[in-house]
């Protein structure tokens, strides 16, 4: 699937273990395919126009950054029907490169025909894509020590980093090492979907349910309990049997049974490549240096006699292939022996290993999936307005298996007559990727009662001021990852979004903007029935890559005299000749920007890292205007903005939380948060809450907050620290304050599945803003260095859950008024087309002063759903008198709750009844 082009690559691991294990055919099989002849005229005409060229280049668009594939979309029902599985169909698979950190990669999709893929990125909601449609490349996925370069739901698991990497070499070895099924078996229920069932359920297993399923890297038995049991106990009822009467799938995740064995294969050969280096993609053999050996030859050996039995099967079965001129292997069970006369390679591989493969045992050991790449995939849907869109599905992902090959590497020396000399020049590749999470909360209450309101419906209002940019070195082109321009998204005013369609729909920072509120009024992430999830809302995630070079320094050539002062002396003149060629390319390389340079060991990294400090201290300090709108009210309520003593909802200007949990005063942006809000128009008086200034702003009828269109101020201002921002405690379970003590709380698993494990229509994704143009970067001139992985450790993540401010909103119930009108009998008979006898009486009678009470037909609950009954049936709940008309009007509740008419003593009075009134 995957080839990468270097000039010098010491070692290549393209490999996983093949586990044949197979699921046989059930008794019950399904042939449950989804037709494209289904397909409605709407959905038709999405999947055609991805294949057209118009589509797949507004996919390759930088903006868009998706490359198409030539696969489309399959799905075939399981579960009875319940849910379905993914696969990928060859409609005219491409072939492309990419570029990973100045490597070039070569993916060709082919290689995915009929393979499973599944849904992650914590499984928000989003859109579909029609089946049949086209797919689209978003991003590889390496287990290296880069957070950059891993999905965001591992970023994202509360583990450390090599637990990180595993669960990234687990899932790719669950999604590669099985056979590639049939077209007819994928199209059934039941045949090879224990694959995929796997791969899904471990996916959940450490994105959704992180908190109790992450899988850890320390037993098999650990980490398949997890996924065992979301099938045999989450859902019993839909798998023994299912639907259509198959036990197949329950039957394969008992214990001992055909999921659990390739399940612990997988975990050993991920295990097994989990202790090699991936961070130049590929990783080198640990040979031990050049020694001279009694035999008068020089050894370069690896030792793997302590190792597990099952490393040391694979290490067994390696045979050397391509030997360099002068090299021999030797491998004897134990250790892995390369020996030659004189140690030297001149740079080049020594040689390539290989997976022997003599006996089906030796097949089970070798199969793998590429460079321990997990690819992330994408796919169109109708979007919120009249055209597709794509990239607004879930992220899906999948990999394919590639033969194991290692490729072992030389060393570099120069020589010159009968001396040696060596200048060791070292470059490194810094890169890294930091979040900022933007977090705001809503809590609904009901003005009469000040319970909290659950059903709520809303739409978290975003707006960017893109100035604030110009006096920050966020788009530097000195910055690689900004190759493909800025990585910050702009729009005009508020979000699109349903609580405004007239937003820049192309420019959307956030793909699914539903939220409702619970039954503690607070607003949750709502799924596509618009009902609350388990989620908090509202969270918007952005990201940011840094990546620049330096030098380790340029000591002076290590050289080796021979004793010939004529020989030492051209020696001498060559190594130096060699150390200022490496001088000149460092300079080159800071010439062109993003590179840093000193002769002095140490210097270049300070530099460096230094300047990534500041980098990222402006990247956290960015700030980001929100409101809210509400969509649709409780039942029995007014939509908010529409009652007369509605308060407007305020418009918050909102720091990261990473920039409140670091003690860094802010850098110098355009303009300060004061300048920001005069922006904001119009605005209403200011109101005191507590010390804390916010601005209502009201717009028309409806008081939705909307942010003005005047240019900003050109004006620098120094951003004080915010010493006063709002600080929330959120007990809600987040990435940063979950741990691995939360491992196998299996008590949850139940109402878990409940929630999220629904039909696929609702097991969509809500895209984490990316900042980025592009994941993939074209060649960089800047990055033809040589470059090694970057010694300056990585800005360690912190606190991402403080919450800036929460939208306190009290909403008024609907309010209905009854009018009647009293006739004088006799009259109204004689009403005809010529006489009307409103407000008419008989002589002296008179229509006014008729007093009359509206009782309660059944029993009133009131709409807060907290405070229960209010009026009791037969209860009176208002009175009203008639005027000189006979017009009388109910416009309130006029009586307590328990009251009655006594008709025997023409008095209102208290009910016998008793029961408790609410006050």
């Amino acid at each position: 699937m995957i080839k990468v082009k270097l000039k010098r690559i010491t070692a290549l691991l393209l490999s996983g273990i093949m586990i044949a294990s197979s699921l046989a055919t059930p008794a019950y099989a399904i042939y449950s395919y989804y037709s494209m002849d289904a397909l409605t005229d709407a959905d038709r005409a999405i999947k055609d126009w991805t294949w057209s060229a118009d589509a797949e280049q507004e996919a390759l668009d930088p903006l868009v950054g998706l490359t198409p594939t030539g696969l489309s979309q399959q799905q075939t029902a399981i579960m009875g029907g319940y849910t379905t599985k993914f696969w990928f169909q060859d409609e005219g698979a491409k072939t492309v490169t990419i570029n990973h950190n100045g490597k070039d990669i070569e993916i060709d999709f082919s290689k995915f025909n009929h393979r499973y893929y599944s849904c992650a990125d914590s499984h928000n909601t989003g859109w579909f894509a029609p089946i049949g449609s086209q797919m689209v490349f978003k991003q590889m996925y390496f287990p290296t020590t880069n957070l950059g370069d891993y999905p965001e739901f591992i970023k994202n698991a509360p583990v450390d980093m090599e637990e990180k990497k595993f669960i990234l070499l687990m899932i790719s070895m669950l999604s590669a090492a099985y056979e590639t099924p049939s077209a007819s078996d994928l199209k059934d229920s039941d045949c090879s979907s224990m694959y995929y069932y796997l791969l899904w359920l471990s996916i959940w297993a450490n994105d959704i349910y992180a908190d109790s399923g992450v899988f850890h890297g320390v037993s098999p038995e650990d980490d398949w309990d997890y996924v065992r049991d979301m099938v045999r106990v989450g859902y019993p009822e839909r798998l023994n049997p299912d639907a259509w009467g198959s036990t197949a799938i329950y039957d394969a995740f008992r214990d001992g049974g055909p999921a659990q064995k390739y399940f612990f294969n997988c975990w050993r050969a991920a295990k097994f490549l989990s202790t090699f280096d991936y961070s130049d993609i590929g990783t080198s053999l640990p040979l031990s240096e050049p020694i001279m050996g009694e035999d008068g030859m020089y050894h370069m050996t690896f030792d793997y006699s302590s190792l597990d039995e099952y490393s040391k099967e694979v290490y067994r079965r390696l045979v050397a292939d391509n030997l360099a001129a002068g090299w021999e292997y030797d491998n004897n069970g134990s250790y892995i022996d390369f020996k030659s006369a004189d140690g030297n390679s001149d740079g080049n591989a020594i040689a390539v290993l290989r997976f022997q493969e003599n006996s089906e045992e030796d097949h089970f050991y070798n199969c793998g999936f590429g460079i321990g790449g997990l690819a992330g995939f994408r796919g169109c849907s109708k979007g919120k307005g009249t055209r597709p869109t794509w990239g607004n599905t879930q992220t899906y992902f999948s990999a394919v298996s590639e033969p194991l090959e290692i490729l072992v590497g030389g060393i570099l020396t120069g020589t010159g007559g009968e001396g040696d000399w060596k200048v060791s020049v070292d470059r490194y590749e810094h890169t890294e990727t930091w979040e900022t999470h933007y977090n705001v909360q809503l809590r609904k209450y009901d003005s009469e009662t000040g319970q909290p309101l659950a059903g709520s419906k809303w739409d978290i209002l975003e707006a960017f001021d893109a100035s604030q940019l110009d006096s920050t070195d966020l788009e530097s082109a000195d910055n690689w990852a900004n190759a493909k321009g800025s990585q910050f998204l702009r729009w005009d005013g508020w979000d699109y979004g349903d609580g405004n369609p007239d937003g820049d729909i192309a420019n959307d920072p956030c793909t699914w903007d539903i939220n409702v509120t619970n039954s503690d009024g607070l607003l949750m992430l709502g799924d596509n029935e618009e009902n609350a999830t388990n989620k908090v809302a509202h969270t918007d995630v952005k990201s940011y890559t840094y990546t620049k070079g330096y030098c380790g320094g340029h000591p002076d050539p290590d050289i080796e005299e021979s004793g010939d002062p004529e020989v030492d002396a051209e020696i001498e003149a060559a190594a130096q000749e060699a150390w200022e060629a490496e001088v000149n390319k460092c300079e080159e390389l800071a010439a062109k920007g993003g590179f840093f340079h000193s002769i002095d060991p140490g210097t270049a990294q300070e530099d460096l890292e230094a300047d990534r400090n500041e980098y990222y201290k402006q990247f956290i300090s960015l700030r980001y205007d929100y409101s809210a709108v509400e969509l649709n009210p409780r039942p029995g309520y007014t939509i908010h903005g529409v009652h007369k003593d509605d308060i407007p909802i305020e418009i918050k200007t909102v720091t990261s939380s990473e920039y409140k949990d670091s003690n860094n005063k802010p850098t110098s942006l355009k303009e300060s948060t004061q300048m920001r809000m005069k922006m904001l128009q119009p605005i209403l008086p200011q109101a005191d809450l507590g010390g804390e200034r916010t601005n209502y702003v009201a717009d028309g009828n409806t008081n939705v907050a909307t942010p003005a269109h005047a240019s900003a101020s050109t004006a620098d201002y120094e951003v004080e620290e915010m010493e006063d921002i709002e600080q929330e405690d959120s007990e809600e379970a987040t990435p940063s304050n979950a741990t691995a003590s939360n491992a196998k709380k299996k008590t949850r698993l139940l109402s878990q599945l409940k929630d999220l494990f629904e039909a696929p229509k609702k097991l969509i994704e809500k895209n984490t803003v990316s900042l980025y143009a592009s994941a993939d970067d074209d060649n960089n001139d800047s990055l033809d260095g040589n470059f090694k992985p970057s010694e300056v450790p990585t800005i360690s993540p912190i606190d991402g859950s403080i919450v800036d401010h929460t939208f306190v909103v009290y909403d008024h119930r609907t309010e209905g008024e009854i009018h009647i009108n009293k006739r004088d009998l006799y009259l109204k008979d004689g009403e005809n087309d010529n006489y009307d006898a409103y407000g008419d009486a008989v002589g002296d009678g008179t229509l006014e002063g008729a007093v009359y009470g509206l009782f309660a037909l059944q029993n009133i609950n009131h709409p807060d759903g907290h405070t229960g009954t209010v009026y009791q049936k037969d209860d009176l709940v208002a009175v009203a008198t008639t005027d000189r008309n006979g017009d009388a009007s109910f416009m309130a509740y006029t009586e307590a709750p328990g009251m009655t008419w006594n008709y025997n003593s023409g008095m209102i009075e208290k009910t016998p009844r008793r029961y408790p009134w609410p006050r």
